[in-house]
């Protein structure tokens, strides 16, 4: 679980989302950080996540777009969940990685 915590550089950020899973009822969370390959988030609503599920987060700043992602749980701690993407259109991958790219420049 921690090598894999650790295995990406992580950008510390804070973003609502949405997790939707396979009933198709969302569950309100809290991005923590996100990195090129995952993310942590916290849930807010009592959940418990297994098998691909579908987030959706805006990014201040990139004119409300939306991203959403297929992803599916790697590790969890008590309400805190690291997120592996399986999938993500190419448009949210464009914005994602502008973010990511963002992020990278601001910290170096």
């Amino acid at each position: 679980m921690e090598a894999e915590h650790r295995r990406y550089f992580r950008y510390q950020l804070s973003l609502d989302s949405e997790v939707r899973i396979r009933d198709n009822r969302p569950i309100l969370a809290q991005i923590l950080n996100v990195s090129e390959e995952g993310l942590a988030m916290r849930l807010l609503d009592q959940a418990h996540l297994y098998g691909p599920v579908t987030i959706e987060f805006s990014i201040p700043g990139a004119r409300g777009r939306q991203i959403t992602v297929k992803a599916v749980p790697s590790w969890s701690a008590e309400r805190l969940v690291g997120m592996r993407y399986l999938s993500m259109d190419g448009e949210s991958r464009f914005v994602y990685d502008t973010m990511v790219s963002f992020h990278a420049g601001f910290l170096a």
